[in-house]
């Protein structure tokens, strides 16, 4: 059976996966930590009772710092960082982690200039 996230990410992989979700969201100023477990959440997911996969969720919490938000819990758009992450990966949580700072913000994308649209200069990078 296969098992998901199954290493605990190493901090080099998350200072990586940190610093790129602050480039890609550097609009808005952002910082972000992510705390992990010492031992995992051990997750089975099934179909009709039978077992599918095992998931071991290794973050703890993860929260962000903006200039208009300071120590924000947010929920993370995964269940762990693998070493091999990719940034186009890494790009949509940037993605998701925008749209919760706007929904607790209760913002939405105004005009072109907005810091929201930032965001997509980077897609040439990733592709």
């Amino acid at each position: 059976m296969e098992i998901k996230y199954k290493n605990k990410p190493s901090k080099e992989v998350i200072v990586r996966y940190c610093e790129r979700i602050a480039k890609f969201l550097s609009a808005h100023n952002l910082s972000i930590s992510i705390e992990l477990l010492d031992i995992p959440v051990r997750y089975q997911a099934s179909i009709n009772d039978i077992p599918e996969c095992i998931e071991k969720w290794w973050i703890k919490k993860c929260t962000i710092n903006t200039a208009m938000i300071k120590g924000l819990e947010i929920i993370l758009p995964r269940n762990g960082i693998e070493e091999n992450i990719t940034d186009k990966e890494i790009w949509i949580d940037a993605w998701d982690i925008q749209n919760q700072i706007y929904q607790h913000l209760g913002l939405s994308p105004q005009s072109q200039n907005d810091p929201y649209w930032k965001l997509w200069n980077y897609l040439k990078e990733i592709r």
